[in-house]
């Protein structure tokens, strides 16, 4: 459920006094068009999950990872069951790093890596988002600061597949 839209934006509610927001959705509800300045990551758990970005549209299978960049309008279609990460990291403060900012804008607006297309960085990527998870559940001192160095860590993976496999990536 979106909780603040106004428009088609929407203000993500991020955990209290952090800039992330974590949630293993369940729901069959579709979200529609809308946009927010956090990052959206999304990963199915159980069954499938569609989303509409830049006028493309991603039919997710389980494990499918898609990274939506900031300030993209996005769709989001929900299986009658199903699970899914979604994590929204606000990535306003990244943008100092100036390699991050760089690859950032290169990658945008959207990114999705599966097991088949993106294989030698796949399983590394999910792994680290499943421990982003896992971290948020039992949040604790410097889970933030844990958290957003997995994030930089897939950024990093992704960024360099990126450069270096542009033309099939």
């Amino acid at each position: 459920m979106i909780e603040n839209l106004q428009g088609i934006y929407e203000t993500v509610n991020h955990r209290e006094d952090t800039n992330i927001r974590l949630y293993m959705n369940d729901k069959y509800e579709d979200y529609p068009p809308h946009w927010h300045s956090s990052m959206e990551i999304i990963m199915p758990l159980e069954s499938y999950y569609i989303a509409e970005v830049a006028n493309h549209r991603f039919e997710l299978r389980e494990g499918d990872i898609l990274m939506i960049f900031p300030c993209n309008l996005h769709t989001l279609y929900a299986p009658p069951k199903g699970k899914r990460i979604i994590f929204q990291p606000e990535m306003q403060f990244l943008h100092q790093l100036k390699e991050v900012d760089a690859i950032l804008s290169l990658m945008a607006p959207v990114r999705l890596i599966t097991a088949h297309d993106a294989p030698d960085i796949y399983p590394e990527v999910r792994q680290l988002l499943l421990e982003i998870a896992e971290e948020y559940q039992y949040f604790n001192s410097l889970s933030e600061a844990v958290i957003y160095s997995k994030l930089l860590q897939i950024l990093a993976i992704t960024g360099r597949y990126y450069t270096s496999n542009a033309a099939s990536f």
